[in-house]
């Protein structure tokens, strides 16, 4: 299998993986754990899992240079914490669907960034499929747009911000580093941010823990580490506005499982979208040379 196929497969897996959040996210809030209390158990539960697992098997992959340690961990507090966070707190204020939409703006900014920076250059054929992954996508999450209090729309945008500098500055950086140790010391320096901002007390950190383990674990193993490590790895094989574009997988799946677990209803709006979203990346993921318009 080419380099190029494994990065598509291993983006849309990780999207499969990061579609879950939403769906922790409300159970999250039904059971009063405040969002900066569920990314700070989050964080330090993905990092000691991936300590242990490294110690007991791949205890290589905790030494990288000093320099490294410090950008791995810039990335983790500047740039994917800062995206989670704001994510986190737009959920409070604006409905789930439009934060979906705010958010999901980052691959057009990917695509900015990577065109006049990185010098990645789009074929109008997979522009044309770009766009209408994007009204796709607006077809799917269209529905309860509320806005209660305007910072959410605020927060919603600077996630986007955020989550691109993160995707742009990992392709340029995290090149040969196995994707392992750079998410570890990304999810270590995450802990100690979202930790500093959400920690109340020994008995509440504890409390939130016992109450609800499992899914904790379950955000940390899978939406965290899998996803991440996934995503990480993919990046590396194919281009950053690629990768952002198949993220786009992420609220396709997120819709699904919220007809499957949350009993929303899939009318025709969502439907097309879904289909417009999936065609366009598969168009997306074929060689130039194999698209015709």
């Amino acid at each position: 299998m080419k380099k190029h196929t494994q990065g598509i497969i291993q983006i849309v897996l990780s999207g499969l993986m990061f579609s879950f959040i939403g769906l922790i996210g409300k159970m999250a809030f039904e059971r009063h754990i405040l969002s900066l209390e569920l990314l700070g158990h989050r964080f330090v539960i993905s990092t000691l899992i991936l300590f242990v697992f490294m110690i007991l098997f791949k205890p290589h992959l905790l030494k990288t240079s000093v320099k490294n340690m410090f950008l791995f961990g810039a990335l983790g507090v500047g740039g994917y914490s800062m995206m989670a966070i704001m994510f986190m707190l737009a959920l409070e204020k604006v409905s789930a669907s439009l934060c979906v939409l705010l958010l999901y703006t980052y691959p057009i900014m990917v695509a900015l960034i990577g065109h006049f920076f990185l010098k990645e250059k789009i074929s109008k054929q997979k522009a044309f499929y770009f766009v209408m992954a994007l009204i796709g996508l607006v077809m799917l999450v269209y529905g309860d747009i509320e806005v209660h209090q305007i910072q959410g729309v605020i927060y919603g945008i600077l996630a986007a911000v955020f989550y691109s500098l993160y995707i742009v500055l990992s392709k340029v950086y995290i090149k040969e580093t196995p994707a392992f140790t750079a998410i570890f010391y990304v999810q270590l320096a995450s802990a100690i941010l979202a930790v500093s901002l959400s920690f109340t007390g020994v008995d509440r950190y504890f409390a939130v823990l016992q109450d609800s383990y499992g899914l904790i674990l379950f955000f940390a193993i899978v939406s965290t580490i899998g996803a991440m490590v996934l995503f990480m790895d993919g990046l590396k094989k194919i281009k950053s506005w690629e990768a952002s574009i198949l993220s786009l997988s992420e609220p396709l799946f997120g819709v699904l499982l919220s007809v499957f677990f949350l009993g929303d209803k899939l009318g025709l709006l969502k439907v097309s979208g879904g289909l417009i979203v999936l065609i366009s990346l598969a168009f997306i993921s074929l060689p130039a040379k194999k698209l015709k318009l």
